[in-house]
Formats: C-alpha cells, structure tokens, sequence
C-alpha cells in the first residue's frame, strides 16, 4: 500500500468535490476540472475528507500514490492555481501578449506566434518575463515547456528562453579559450611520440610506424588505401621493382554501375572486392597490408574485410 495513497484528502471549503463512479470533478475559485481515475481505486468521500482505497493486486498498486496525487493537485488547481514563470534573455528578443496569440521575437528572422491554449492565461512583464498560470498542472506545465523550447538558452551568453529559477551552465567563449591557449606551455614534440601536438602530426606519426612494421618482398608487396572526402583508392606497389602491380577505386569502371554512393562502407567494400578480384588474376596471394595514417575502422576495415574475403591474404 502507497504511504502517500494512504494519507487523507482534505478538501478546502471553498472547492467542490463530485466523484461519480471512475470520474471525479472539482470545482473551485480558479476553476472547473474532471478526469478518470482508474477502476483499481475506490473514493470514499465523508464531508471535506476523501480517502483513496486501493483494490487492486500488489503488483499494480504503483497507481495508488499517483492517483492520489492527481486529485491533489486538481484540488489545489481549482483553489489556488499553478503558475510558471519564464525569462527571456537576448538582445532584441521581447514577448507580448494581444488576445489569446503570445507573440514573440527570438531572433529569428520571423516573428512566432503561440497559441494559448483554453485553461490557460498568460502576461508578460517588462517584455522579457512571461507568467503562465492555469488551474491544470501538467498544462500549465506543458505550455512552458513549449515556449521554452521555440528557444533554449544557450551555453555562451545564456541567450534564450528559461525558467526564472534555471541556473543555465556557462562555457568559455572562444577567445577565452583563445588566451588560456596562448598562456599554456609549448609541448616538446617527440619522435615516436603518441602524444602529438596537433592531428596532422599524430597521423604522421602513425603512418611511419606502421610502414616500418611492414615486411614487404617480391612475393609479398605492399596494399596501401587511401580516401579522400569523395573517392576511396587501394594499390598493390611492389616496393622492390617499383611497379604497381594492381589498382582499384570508386572511380573504377567496373564500380560506376555498382556503387552509388563513393565514400561510405559499401563503395569501401566494392573497392576490396575488386582490388581482392585483380590480384587474383595477376597471381598475387599475400600483401603486406598499409593503411598509412588511418586507424582501422570504418571505411578502411570495410575495404581490409571485402580483400580478405575476396581471397588475398594478410
């Protein structure tokens, strides 16, 4: 049994409770409301006081506190009312109100127009702060939630629409962050160094490492990949007579028919095959496999995969 279901309902004297089989109605100051509660509850009115009973099963008795709850908050509703108020922030951005339209600029290139909804009344003060208040709770929740949303505060200069108690999490800006830069101390760049200063070293770095791995021979030549923002490339170089010996890419004619798209896994997966497919007919089994400064995942295992299944080997 809920602790919160369990507790008594009591009814001010200026609100009107009616509970008729499933459905209850409240009345009151701030207005008029009614919802279906579920068959497991039994209400049981005595004067200003209601008591929820639950009757169902142990496993459904999560409805017990929430109904209770609901009632609740239709009795405050109708009785005092709920309210949420907004803050608009930015330079330019206003809200107003004319008839039931809440007309707001955001800094978009149009103005929005919202809506209020029937329950609902909305003002605004100063033009930058907005009060919804309503009898029904998750209305009056809903709504601004809506409003908010038309603009979120952003991090920055924490331009937008928010809650008046939303404390919103600030970031540096980029000059900020352009002068903590300048102040930290330069990083001695080491050879063979994982922890490169910038990218474009780190991927250098990495392609000499790898090609000094590699253990390339007559018999065993070198398949590097290569991709670019459009196109997906692969070559099989024998490094000792200095020949390419085979070459494939999505701009291959055997791939215009089969590939659409030229730089996603698929067009990777075609290149593999067809690269996989040519070495074959030129008699080559076993590669040294270099993928330079890529890291092997995506597009590269894509291509690496289809080769191996194709029949090289590496």
């Amino acid at each position: 049994m809920s602790r919160i279901g369990k507790k008594i309902i009591e009814v001010p004297t200026t609100v009107k409770v009616n509970v008729a089989s499933t459905t209850v109605s409240v009345e009151g100051p701030k207005g008029k409301l009614s919802s279906e509660i579920s068959p497991l509850i039994e209400l049981i009115q005595d004067g200003q006081k209601i008591e929820c009973k639950f009757t169902g099963k142990d496993d459904q008795k999560a409805i017990h506190g929430i109904t209770r709850t609901l009632i609740t908050n239709m009795i405050q509703g109708c009785q005092e009312g709920f309210k949420k108020v907004l803050e608009v922030n930015g330079v330019g951005y206003r809200a107003a109100v004319s008839g039931q339209i809440l007309d707001l600029s955001l800094g978009y290139s149009h103005g929005i127009k919202y809506a209020i909804p029937a329950g609902i009344t909305i003002s605004v003060e100063k033009q930058t702060v907005i009060t919804i208040a309503g009898a029904n709770k998750q209305l009056v929740g809903q709504v601004a939630a809506e409003i908010r949303d038309l603009r979120k505060p952003e991090p920055y200069k924490g331009k937008g629409v928010k809650y008046q108690d939303e404390v919103i999490k600030r970031k540096a800006g980029k000059s900020a962050a352009a002068l903590w830069q300048s102040r930290r101390p330069a990083r001695v760049k080491v050879e063979g160094n994982n922890m490169a200063n910038t990218k474009t070293e780190s991927m250098q770095i990495r392609k000499k490492r790898i090609r000094r791995s590699l253990k390339v021979s007559s018999d065993r030549p070198r398949l590097t990949v290569f991709r670019s923002n459009k196109h997906i490339y692969a070559q099989i170089i024998d490094d000792i007579n200095q020949k390419t010996l085979a070459s494939a890419s999505t701009v291959s004619k055997e791939l215009k028919d089969k590939v659409k798209k030229t730089s996603d896994l698929t067009a990777a997966q075609e290149v593999g095959k067809l690269i996989g497919k040519l070495a074959k007919e030129a008699k080559i089994e076993q590669v040294a496999f270099d993928r330079g400064s890529y890291l092997y995942h995506g597009k590269i295992k894509a291509l690496a995969d289809a080769a191996r299944e194709a029949g090289l080997k590496f």
